[in-house]
């Protein structure tokens, strides 16, 4: 992006992060529902910050203590709200929210990367901010498993995407904190959920 475009891109993010809370605002009151009182409300894995090693177990991943997926970063995240909010639902759905948000912010920043046009990133990224298909994940808590993956792999994405840009411009050596970032978002992926691992598929296709 042109230095020049850069002030009109983070009114356009903020505006993005506003309508995106004010869309899913409602859920904020909600309470735990379904696998929540399983996976957070009867969890005491995640009620007390020493157990948190515990929670990259494998043997912990099992059909009696939890549904038997390694996501081990959902559950840290659990651990990290109970020691802000309790079970204060609200929390947790807040956490949820500002995961969205930053899905929508870094969806627009790459969007803005690969399209001249703004308009039609501003379009791509709003799309994808209120999309009815995006409010089961946004509004569940459980599906925190889905909202890290999400932004950690769009993250990643933007991260290597600036690196390859400024390497292009003979950037040297500042374009390597981007992409240590961005392989640091894509070696967390995995742990937030499976789907995490197609993110050297998406690279090896870029390159």
């Amino acid at each position: 992006m042109e230095r020049s475009s850069v002030a009109p891109d983070v009114r356009v993010s903020a505006l993005l992060a506003l309508l995106t809370c004010v869309v899913f605002a409602n859920a904020l009151p909600n309470g735990f529902v379904w696998d929540d009182a399983s996976l957070i409300v009867d969890n005491s894995a995640i009620k007390r910050v020493g157990n948190i090693p515990t929670l990259f177990s494998p043997s912990w991943f099992r059909d009696d203590v939890v549904k038997p997926a390694y996501r081990p970063l959902a559950y840290i995240s659990f651990a990290v709200d109970y020691g802000f909010w309790g079970l204060r639902a609200t929390g947790y759905h807040a956490t949820n929210l500002l995961l969205h948000v930053g899905s929508v912010l870094a969806l627009y920043g790459f969007l803005r990367g690969v399209l001249e046009c703004r308009a039609a990133a501003v379009l791509g990224a709003l799309v994808f901010a209120v999309c009815p298909l995006r409010v089961e994940a946004v509004t569940y808590v459980k599906s925190r498993d889905e909202m890290l993956a999400c932004v950690l792999l769009l993250a990643g994405l933007l991260l290597f995407q600036r690196f390859h840009r400024v390497k292009e411009q003979g950037g040297g050596t500042s374009a390597w904190p981007s992409f240590g970032l961005s392989m640091a978002a894509f070696a967390l992926l995995p742990f937030a959920k499976e789907h995490g691992l197609v993110f050297p598929a998406l690279l090896t296709a870029w390159v």
